[in-house]
């Protein structure tokens, strides 16, 4: 059973007044996964953008600037189109957050009222953050949360680049280090592990980091034994379960992807929590958000990924969006936040078309779009004849056209004139041939 440190640090609630595309919103959150859904638009980056503002005075209270503001930006404010007429920002713009700080809820919120000027409240979270840092400089063994923000763009060259010495030893507070936005760029992954592995050789043994990161790496990848750093190819290379060595570089972007945010987590745990040595990554609390958690990944892959990072980082609140069917169907009752506002559904364990129809809202999953425009056009087909037989000779030539407009599209598909063929007998019968079809 997990002690109470795995309630030093979640996100209970998160409210949100006209920011961005949402008028009034809020959001409920599960103690260790939650995921968002919805179409393009629907705004499940803006909800991880709005946690992630709420995270900041965690950081700044343990010490160090997590390079995001804690207010909101002009840019955030909902906009109303009245067409003709103007668009009109919506004020007040207002975010609200619940946290849970150890065994008590704090809640604080940054608003930008009519006035325009930003304000907000976070000095009670800093502060009770600024205890557990100034219990951290005394050289006590408290317990300090991993904070993690991975947007959709983490594996680009917009992301910062990486740079080793930032891994050396230092203050626990390094682990905090470009948390909202970390690269994980290859050259960034390459540099801090060639660093570790470096720092093993020369004392002679595995260095406690190192092997947190190397366990929960093959914890999370597929097939994967193990994780080296090939000094002779200035590379690192992952062992697959069957002696099969592959560099960094000739890896899917699928298996990039988690390879080096699972890493990431795993490192930013043992810098924060080195007491806990190479169990850091398990025991650990803190709040990670992940857009896009499918980014890149076989649907294989899809169906266990968040079971995998539940599994390896279990004391850790996972704040994810996706387009996965598959990453709905592993999860738990009360871990899908769908921001389509469709009614509740049952989700986990049941039938992908199911999930794909009653969660996603998407028509019929097991025919194509194609099929399902021709299964309407041979439906519409049916009625114009049906309506021909009765028709006055002036309208007949009108439904013909139409027919030849039906059949046209689908002219190169044999099982749908092979649908029509005991049609056409009645579309001779009704004055209608010489078609297209």
């Amino acid at each position: 059973m997990q002690s109470d440190r795995s309630n030093l640090l979640k996100i209970r609630k998160l409210k949100v007044n006209n920011f961005r595309c949402f008028g009034e919103h809020e959001f409920e959150l599960s103690d260790e996964f939650n995921v968002l859904v919805g179409a393009n638009e629907s705004g499940k980056t803006a909800v991880l953008d709005a946690l992630a503002t709420g995270l900041v005075p965690v950081c700044r209270g343990l010490g160090t600037d997590p390079d995001r503001h804690a207010e909101l930006a002009a840019d955030d404010v909902r906009r109303v189109t009245y067409p003709g007429r103007s668009v009109e920002r919506q004020l007040p713009a207002r975010l609200c957050w619940v946290l849970q700080l150890n065994r008590e809820l704090a809640q604080w919120e940054t608003s930008i009222e009519r006035s325009g000027s930003p304000q907000g409240n976070p000095g009670r979270v800093e502060a009770a953050m600024l205890a557990t840092s100034t219990a951290v400089g005394g050289g006590e063994d408290v317990v300090l949360p991993v904070v993690c923000y991975y947007p959709a763009e983490r594996q680009t060259g917009t992301m910062a680049g990486g740079d080793a010495r930032k891994y050396a030893p230092g203050p626990r507070a390094s682990g905090y280090h470009m948390c909202m936005r970390p690269s994980l760029r290859e050259e960034s992954f390459l540099h801090w592990f060639a660093a570790l592995e470096m720092d093993s050789w020369q004392v002679g043994r595995t260095a406690p980091g190192l092997a947190a990161v190397k366990a929960a790496v093959t914890s999370c990848i597929p097939h994967c034994r193990d994780v080296l750093y090939r000094a002779i190819e200035a590379s690192v290379v992952a062992v697959l379960a069957e002696g099969r060595e592959l560099p960094f570089r000739m890896l899917s972007h699928g298996v990039k992807n988690v390879l080096a945010m699972v890493a990431d987590i795993a490192w930013r745990s043992f810098v924060l929590n080195p007491h806990f040595g190479e169990a850091a990554p398990a025991e650990t609390p803190g709040v990670v958000l992940v857009d896009e958690i499918d980014l890149h990944l076989h649907p294989t892959w899809q169906r266990t990924v968040v079971d995998d990072l539940r599994r390896t980082f279990p004391r850790v609140q996972f704040i994810a969006t996706t387009h996965s069917p598959f990453i709905i169907q592993s999860l738990e009752p009360g871990e899908l936040i769908n921001l389509d506002e469709r009614e509740p559904a049952e989700y986990s364990d049941q039938p992908i078309e199911d999930i794909i129809e009653n969660v996603q809202g998407v028509e019929e999953p097991q025919v194509s779009t194609r099929r399902r425009q021709m299964m309407k056009a041979a439906q519409r087909y049916f009625e114009v004849l049906e309506q021909a037989e009765k028709a006055p000779p002036h309208e007949k030539e009108r439904l013909k056209r139409e027919l030849d407009e039906l059949s046209r599209p689908f002219s190169d598909n044999v099982a749908y004139h092979a649908s029509l063929a005991f049609m056409e007998a009645k579309r001779e019968a009704a004055g209608l041939g010489d078609g297209e079809s």
